[in-house]
């Protein structure tokens, strides 16, 4: 399936598979594997844009006022995929919700301070774990 597999080896190899007419012309295979690369970026924009779709289409934002377990929301500043002001957000429709922005390290912060994370969270759940 090439939106499975985007990969421009992958849908390469796949034509090549598929191809039922001998490839033994050097010109012709180079022909084939650009037209495969030059498509290949607008296969991963098709399910790129499939996807957004899907996450746009799933709202359940109705529910959210009804969360009634300790909830911690972490943003980042910096985080261009998902804006802190999502975070901030969350943190006004969550009944008690406890809420930390840091400053930076975009959509993979965790990763760049994972100390700072995990000193973070476990602070967190050691106060839930009282409420609960």
């Amino acid at each position: 399936n090439y939106l499975q597999h985007p990969s421009p080896d992958y849908l390469a190899l796949s034509l090549f598979s598929d191809f039922s007419a001998p490839l033994e012309d050097a010109v012709v295979r180079m022909r084939i594997i650009n037209v495969v690369l030059s498509n290949s970026a607008f296969i991963v924009l098709l399910a790129t844009a499939a996807r957004l779709d899907m996450m746009l289409a799933h709202d359940r934002s109705d529910e959210i006022a009804s969360i009634d377990r300790p909830s911690f929301i972490i943003g980042t500043v910096d985080d261009v995929t998902i804006p802190y002001y999502f975070a901030e957000y969350l943190h006004t429709a969550i009944p008690g919700s406890q809420m930390t922005l840091f400053e930076d390290g975009g959509h993979d912060s965790y990763r760049r301070h994972p100390e700072k994370w995990n000193t973070t969270i476990e602070a967190f759940l050691k106060k839930a774990e009282k409420r609960v």
